[in-house]
């Protein structure tokens, strides 16, 4: 799931106009970053046994019948620190950001996938002082979640005769 966190939020960032190399991982060493910056810190992931017939679909040649199910509904939690000096272009920024990134998505096995930007976090925004404040960020909290799924193959029966029943004559 992070690959997958990761990769939409590189794309929602780079529709907005920031490169996908300014999307890091946050990291204790803050020397040499980008002043418009993302930095993604991944936090938990909840699971929840929640068993459920998804779909059911028949193989192309129509031997077997596969069921798609359910096992467990993953929540993963991440948060996403956009930093800039500018606190007008931050704001347009981070509205234009939670437009951009898409409320659905399919990972790699084609499960399907929410996501939902949660909350935010200001930092920096509370200063009146006759300097420069340094970095602004708004933090936001995003919630990716999905299924663990598993499929079953059931061998249809291809061909039945049905015996009609016999009646004895002595009956």
């Amino acid at each position: 799931m992070i690959d997958l966190a990761e990769k939409e939020l590189k794309i929602a960032a780079e529709k907005c106009g920031i490169s996908r190399d300014s999307v890091i991982r946050k990291t204790e060493n803050s020397s040499d970053l980008p002043e418009k910056r993302i930095e993604l810190q991944f936090l938990k992931a909840d699971y929840t046994y929640d068993p459920e017939l998804l779909s059911r679909d028949k193989n192309p040649l129509k031997t077997h019948e596969i069921l798609k199910k359910a096992i467990y509904r993953e929540t993963f939690y991440l948060t996403a620190e956009i930093t800039g000096t500018n606190e007008t272009w931050i704001k347009n920024f981070v509205k234009k950001f939670i437009k951009t990134i898409p409320v659905k998505t399919s990972d790699d096995q084609n499960n399907f996938v929410k996501i939902r930007v949660i909350t935010s976090e200001f930092k920096g925004f509370d200063y009146n002082g006759p300097e420069s404040p340094g970095d602004l960020s708004i933090i936001l909290n995003i919630m990716f979640e999905s299924f663990i799924c598993i499929e079953d193959e059931i061998p249809l029966i291809p061909d039945a005769q049905l015996i009609p029943k016999l009646r004895r004559h002595d009956e």
